[in-house]
């Protein structure tokens, strides 16, 4: 953020799009979203109240999070069943392919209670 704030004119705008943990998640929660994590590689995801504190701290303002966390299961399961429906005629390894299907799964699963997705964005003083 600060490195962002650092390249913008002032007024200039920051936008990002991002899947991140849900704001009620804390650090209890943390182990449901293991699967999904060392997926990623990650050892935790942001959150839109923490992009919003890391913005403010930088010197943003006008800070906003449209949420379209509805997707994320859609989006997926959708390309979990294209996997699995492609992965014969594309000659994939079959373990890789189980792989990510569980991994995909994770997503699904895990989207309607502890992810979100969506568009950032704040406007540099």
């Amino acid at each position: 953020m600060r490195e962002a704030a650092r390249v913008l004119r002032p007024g200039g705008l920051l936008l990002f799009s991002d899947i991140m943990q849900q704001d009620h998640v804390d650090d209890n929660n943390n182990a449901l979203l293991r699967p999904v994590l060392d997926r990623i590689h990650l050892s935790s995801f942001g959150s839109a109240a923490s992009y919003k504190r890391a913005a403010e701290d930088a010197g943003f303002v006008e800070c906003s999070f449209e949420s379209f966390q509805s997707n994320i299961a859609e989006h997926y399961g959708h390309v979990r069943a294209l996997l699995l429906e492609k992965a014969e005629d594309l000659k994939m390894d079959p373990a890789f392919v189980e792989r990510m299907a569980d991994g995909l799964s994770a997503w699904v699963s895990l989207a309607p209670e502890y992810l979100d997705w969506g568009l950032f964005v704040a406007k540099r003083l």
